[in-house]
């Protein structure tokens, strides 16, 4: 099990800042009652969500990533990010922004390769999926979760 493999599970209060080296995530600061508490991070899974879950933030520019400054793939103009209709299919490109991962679930780089060598990403920050219009939001969040982890912890 994960604790039995060192790995500490972190709920309850934000994560605030990660700290790199340019080619991996170093030190999570996690909120405390009353000042940011330093957490050493050997690898990190990033699930901080869209829009509601704090993850993201649209601004007059595009979409953020708000921890990382991690690139969004969002429909190029803001012009585009709503359908006509409201309910239109296939629904709001808005609704389906995110991160980019590879194949073992780490954020790309504008480049188009994995920023950090021990970041790993996980639902509903994740592109390309509009979990309200699929109803699949719990699924995506569990396996996604679940497949970072498993990369999170091979690569420790």
């Amino acid at each position: 099990d994960l604790w039995s493999a060192g790995v500490d599970v972190w709920q309850g209060a934000p994560i605030r800042r990660l700290d790199h080296d340019g080619g991996a995530v170093t030190i999570a600061w996690r909120q405390g009652r009353t000042r940011l508490e330093r957490i050493e991070a050997g690898a990190v899974v990033l699930a901080t969500g869209r829009f509601f879950g704090g993850g993201l933030e649209a601004t007059p520019h595009g979409v953020e990533e708000c921890l990382l400054d991690l690139p969004v793939a969002v429909p190029y103009s803001r012009d585009d990010w709503h359908m006509g209709t409201f309910l239109g299919a296939p629904g709001h490109p808005i609704n389906r922004v995110g991160v980019r991962v590879d194949s073992s679930m780490r954020p790309l780089g504008a480049e188009g390769r994995p920023r950090y060598r021990n970041l790993f990403a996980a639902g509903a920050l994740l592109a390309g999926h509009d979990w309200v219009r699929e109803k699949s939001g719990a699924g995506i969040s569990i396996v996604t979760g679940y497949a970072a982890a498993e990369a999170a912890l091979a690569s420790l």
